[in-house]
């Protein structure tokens, strides 16, 4: 019987599901971007700039400080970014995914009464 060779897997960051407008530059090009999800490791980026694997990019979300990245892979306009450093789960990731649940909540109540 053959062996069989099994790669070690790797276990992903927990990921918060946000839509939190941004911006994202390469090149020297900045266009508007949309974050769809964030982790500690990274994030979801949907933008019509034009980026390739491993490009290095700068990924400012809303107000917060610009973060450098690496653009790990591409889909039509998704693409998804490793940050060069990770963000701290506890001030960085849940902090986004926190404001966005309150945005999503006031919109709500906004929209009932």
């Amino acid at each position: 019987m053959a062996d069989l060779l099994v790669e070690p897997t790797r276990e992903r960051e927990r990921r918060a599901r946000i839509l939190r407008s941004g911006t994202i530059r390469v090149d020297g090009v900045t266009r508007k971007a949309i974050i769809r999800d964030v982790s500690a490791d990274g994030a979801l980026v949907q933008s019509d700039i034009e980026l390739r694997e491993g490009d290095s990019v700068e990924l400012r979300i809303k107000d917060a400080q610009a973060m450098l990245c690496e653009v790990r892979w591409v889909r039509d306009n998704r693409a998804g970014v490793q940050f060069v450093r990770k963000i701290g789960v506890g001030t960085g990731v849940d902090a986004l995914a926190a404001s966005h649940s309150e945005r999503q909540a006031q919109s709500f109540t906004m929209w009932r009464d």
